[in-house]
């Protein structure tokens, strides 16, 4: 669902919608987060290259703490290039 929604956001050019669960709040702030931490990133690349199961990884003390104040002081970047609305305004 959550997946669904910031497609439709992003093909709409709308604001991707808040997660409304913990879990959810967690999945979309890890990439963030990784971009800025050591520890994080360390984490994420274990969970991304299968050494480890992300319940084993999120289950360390203080991680997903660390991982939501890190992704708290950053936005996720912008992607290069025109919007799809612009790039339909230019193709018009």
């Amino acid at each position: 669902r959550v997946r669904r929604a910031r497609l439709v956001a992003a093909a709409e050019a709308q604001p991707f919608p808040e997660p409304n669960d913990a879990g959810a709040r967690i999945r979309a702030a890890l990439p963030i987060a990784a971009q800025f931490d050591a520890d994080v990133y360390r984490a994420f690349v274990e969970m991304t290259s299968l050494l480890a199961l992300p319940s084993e990884v999120m289950a360390r003390p203080g991680l997903v703490d660390r991982v939501l104040e890190v992704a708290g002081r950053h936005r996720p970047p912008v992607p290069p290039g025109p919007s799809r609305m612009e790039t339909l305004r230019i193709l018009a």
